[in-house]
């Protein structure tokens, strides 16, 4: 409550933009490790189908 008076009392608010490239990064990263999962998993199971 007081820091929307703060900002509604007109004082500069330094914006700067989002770093988002890390994270953006960190997805990719994750999405590569949980499509490995995937792989090892359906192996596994492929492998004991044939049994």
């Amino acid at each position: 409550m007081l820091a929307d008076r703060h900002v509604a009392a007109c004082h500069d608010v330094p914006r700067q933009p989002a770093n988002v490239a890390p994270v953006a990064d960190d997805d990719q990263r994750v999405a590569e490790a949980d499509d490995a999962k995937c792989r090892e998993c359906r192996s596994a199971a492929e492998a004991e189908e044939r049994t």
